[in-house]
């Protein structure tokens, strides 16, 4: 009798063990639905408040590219303003100094892509030829006569001169930074270039001019020089072409028709 009551007992300790072990599997998968709950909770809450953050970083972004924009404007506007200002100063300077050496009258007319041009002064000699001032007996427009010698080196380099003056003059700019180029001629006697006409080169409007203002004036002067020769500078740049030859006898001052 002793020993059933105890095969019961044994029994019944190995049904509850079962029966614990249910409970606690059951227990355990519910904690980890649980944890797996939180986890998602966590994430998503993350998630969100990366958004928030991304959503306010590109606001702040938009902001900031109004605000440079808004910038670029109102600088362009000062810059073409400023631009505009020391341009009438220079048309100044440049009224007041019509001086120009000039060493001999001329009195010749030459066709030029058929305009036909009068040299009226011989004016100076540079490295490879003569400098004329002219007119157009068309329109009565005064210019600049280039005269070279005929050749094979000269020629070979006035041809470049003129296709590089023919290709800028393609591109229509308001103040243009090059010579206006109005044609060539080419003879025994010599190669003819007829260009827009300069009044002085930056040397001799410096020492006539500028030098002898007060410092206000030197300022906006040396400001002016500055920005027009470092706008040829870009402009030339953006056609892949580099000048070699910077110096003051070579920044010519042109006044403008108007």
């Amino acid at each position: 009798m002793g020993h059933t009551n105890s095969k019961l007992e044994l029994e019944e300790l190995k049904e509850q063990y079962k029966r614990n072990e249910q409970r606690a599997t059951k227990e355990n998968l519910i904690l980890r639905q649980d944890i797996e709950k939180l986890k998602n909770y966590q994430v998503a809450q993350e998630k969100s408040v990366m958004e928030r953050q991304l959503e306010q970083l590109k606001k702040q972004h938009a902001e900031l590219e109004n605000r440079l924009c808004q910038q670029q404007i109102n600088h362009k506007e000062y810059q073409d303003h400023f631009i505009g200002y020391m341009g009438k100063i220079l048309c100044k300077l440049v009224r007041a100094t019509q001086e120009e050496k000039v060493l001999r009258k001329e009195h010749k007319q030459i066709e030029i892509e058929g305009i036909v041009y009068s040299i009226r002064e011989y004016v100076s000699r540079g490295g490879f030829g003569e400098i004329y001032k002219g007119k157009n007996t068309k329109n009565h427009h005064t210019v600049t006569i280039k005269v070279l010698a005929n050749s094979t080196v000269i020629q070979s380099q006035s041809n470049n001169e003129i296709q590089f003056l023919k290709l800028v003059q393609k591109i229509k700019l308001d103040n243009h930074p090059v010579f206006e180029y109005y044609g060539c001629k080419m003879s025994n006697d010599g190669i003819y270039i007829a260009l827009e006409l300069a009044h002085c080169d930056l040397y001799k409007l410096w020492l006539d001019m500028a030098a002898k203002g007060d410092f206000e004036k030197k300022l906006y002067f040396s400001t002016m020089i500055i920005m027009y020769a470092l706008r040829t500078l870009i402009f030339l740049e953006k056609l892949n072409i580099i000048y070699g030859d910077i110096k003051p006898q070579n920044l010519v001052v042109v006044q403008m028709l108007d």
